[in-house]
């Protein structure tokens, strides 16, 4: 594993030499440019091809096994790997059919506490995955009222997870299910968060924007160019 680069460098700067857009197609034949080199990363493939062409997942969690569970669109399944690069879909641990909910049933994910949750875009439920890939509705609050909107990350302070949904820019605590509304005017589609815990970074109209976690007041907004689709953290 590489060391930690903080979100606001990666934020500041396109590491690919082809860097994603909104609405542009995955590219086949990323490279990294010299800033990536330099700082150390190196860019290899984890899992393909995927049923629907080049179409692969938007985003993956790690579970408690240490394997990663990722959704496919394509065909609707559940998948588990292993932590290795170049499989292919015959490789996976596990591939559990899932029905979609919404009109858009990519699952978003992230690793919070140590387990695994998702929810499909644009309305789905939020989701506890079991090492197996089968899966179970957060209780609370979040079963009758809070849908996923796009992207969601982790607080790494307190295990909670930090989620783009239809109610705004929330906290939600996956064990309750309960959560606060952060900033009700906010729907960015990628979402990370400092390691301390106190900055959100998430992308909003093709511009990466932050904003403390806690009071959920706007601090700054990147204009990083590219269009950035989303956001991440290279460790």
């Amino acid at each position: 594993m590489r060391t930690f680069r903080s979100v606001k460098t990666i934020a500041s700067a396109c590491l690919l030499a082809a860097c994603w857009t909104l609405g542009s197609p995955v590219q086949a034949g990323l490279a990294l440019t010299p800033a990536g080199t330099s700082l150390g990363f190196s860019l290899s493939p984890f899992v393909g091809p995927y049923a629907l062409g080049n179409y692969g997942p938007l985003s993956q969690a790690i579970l408690p096994s240490g394997n990663v569970v990722t959704g496919s669109v394509g065909d609707t399944k559940i998948y588990v790997f292993k932590d290795v690069d170049g499989q292919s879909l015959g490789d996976a641990i596990s591939a559990t059919p899932y029905a979609c909910e919404t009109g858009n049933c990519n699952y978003a994910m992230a690793t919070a506490g140590g387990q695994a949750y998702g929810a499909q875009l644009f309305g789905g439920v939020f989701y506890k995955f079991a090492n197996d890939g089968s899966r179970t509705p957060i209780g609370g609050a979040t079963g009758t009222d809070l849908r996923g909107y796009l992207g969601m990350w982790n607080n790494p302070v307190n295990g909670n997870l930090i989620a783009s949904t239809y109610s705004g820019l929330v906290e939600i605590n996956p064990v309750t299910g309960s959560y606060r509304v952060i900033n009700a005017g906010v729907f960015p589609d990628g979402i990370t968060v400092s390691p301390d815990g106190t900055t959100i970074y998430a992308e909003v109209g093709g511009t990466i924007q932050s904003y403390n976690l806690t009071t959920g007041a706007f601090i700054h907004t990147y204009f990083v160019g590219h269009a950035p689709d989303g956001t991440g953290v290279i460790t």
